[in-house]
This record gives C-alpha cells, structure tokens and sequence, in this order.
C-alpha cells in the first residue's frame, strides 16, 4: 500500500524516461535500505573566466614588455612601454635617470621606468600641525602604494636603446579604463590644435569630443578636458 502511494507520488523526471538515465529509482519501503547518490550530468563551462578578471597582483605583465630588437632613441623607448601600459590600463612613469658621458656618445645612458603608483606615500604636514576646525575639512588621498613594477632601459655601445624587465607584478588591482585619468585623459599637441580651429568655429564640446575621440580611438579625455583647453 505504501509502496503504491509512493510510485503514484513520483515528479516526471527533467531528464526524460531513457533507460539510460542513471537516477536510481526507490524500491521498498526498508528503513535500512540506502539509496545510492545520483550522478547527474554536468555541463562544462563555454566561458572561461577571462584573464582580465585575474586579480593583477597575480597576473604577470613581463611578456608584454618583451621584444627582441631595440630602440633608436630614448623618446621611442618611453613612449613604446607607456603605450603598452595604457594598453592594460596602467600608467607608467619615469622614476630615474643617470647619463654617463663615455666619449660623446649615449653609451652607459640609462634610465628607469614605474608604475603611476609605485613609492610610498609622504606626509607633508609638519611635527607640530594642528587641523583647522572653523573650516570645511579637505578630503585628500594619495594613490601610492609602493607598486614593485620596474622597467629597466639602457643604452649599449651600439646606440640601441634596450629594456628589461626588473618585476612585472603589480600589488594593486587595474582599472578598467582610463577615461579620465588625469595623465593619461591629457590631449597631444595635434588633438589642441584640433580643439581649438574648432572652438573657433562654433562647435560645441560634445561635438569636439566626438570628432577628436573618432580620430583617435585610444583617447581617453573626458568634457572636463575639453573645456579647461578651450
């Protein structure tokens, strides 16, 4: 009796009737009896998580730095491995320099390259400094973070400008974007020229950020920019 209240009590199964279906069915109504666990299918992810979501204090960025041949000069050097940062949403900056002069020429030149927010962060406040409490309190912040990524550039005898890379890891999580970034967001001598011939003929700055971010599809000003070069 009992086992017929359950059979009729039984939900269809998701999986169809197959006799293939590896789903037990219960059988008796024993206390003693355990019913085996049931294996069902399991579907294999069609999107890996991306690299981009990997947590940057885990992703290596050497390889991106890595090339073969050199440089003609320093200018094409700096500006290659800014490009590549920009390109994974990091500013790099320039953090020393030292020119050894070895008969006239660039030889012995080199120079060292870092993230935005590489250093530790510095108060300038002195010993004995007491805060106003008349006035509104300015809210201010530093990015530093004594990031550990180095780029490492010299210039051998045959004038070539190389660079190596001294730590390709970051301790700090990378923006998605630029757009904004008050380094990066800044206009090029071509891109002022444009804002200002068009500024003088009459158009708006919605229509000159379009114009200049349809010409240069890594521009990352935003209107704010627009209207403090104006």
């Amino acid at each position: 009796m009992m086992t017929d209240d359950i059979q009729s009590l039984r939900l269809p199964s998701p999986f169809g009737e197959s006799p293939s279906s590896n789903i037990p069915e219960f059988a008796g109504n024993e206390k003693s009896q355990v019913v085996p666990f049931a294996t069902l299918p399991r579907n294999e992810e069609t999107h890996p998580m991306p690299i981009a979501s990997v947590p940057s204090q885990h992703r290596d960025f050497k390889e991106y730095f890595q090339r073969s041949n050199g440089f003609g000069s320093r200018e094409e050097l700096q500006s290659w491995c800014i490009c590549v940062g920009k390109t994974h949403n990091f500013v790099i900056v320039c953090k020393s320099s030292k020119i050894n002069d070895v008969g006239g020429s660039a030889q012995g030149y080199w120079f060292q390259l870092c993230c935005e927010r590489s250093g530790k962060p510095i108060s300038h406040q002195v010993k004995n400094h007491v805060p106003k409490t008349t006035t509104k309190k300015r809210k201010c912040g530093t990015i530093k973070c004594d990031c550990p990524f180095r780029l490492n550039s010299s210039c051998d005898k045959f004038e070539r400008w190389n660079v190596r890379v001294g730590c390709g890891f970051h301790n700090h999580l990378i923006p998605t974007t630029l757009t904004g970034h008050a380094y990066a967001g800044r206009l090029a001598e071509e891109e002022k020229l444009q804002v200002l011939e068009l500024t003088n003929s009459g158009c708006r700055p919605r229509e000159i950020l379009t114009s200049i971010k349809k010409k240069n599809r890594k521009n990352y000003s935003t209107m704010r920019t627009i209207y403090n070069s104006s």
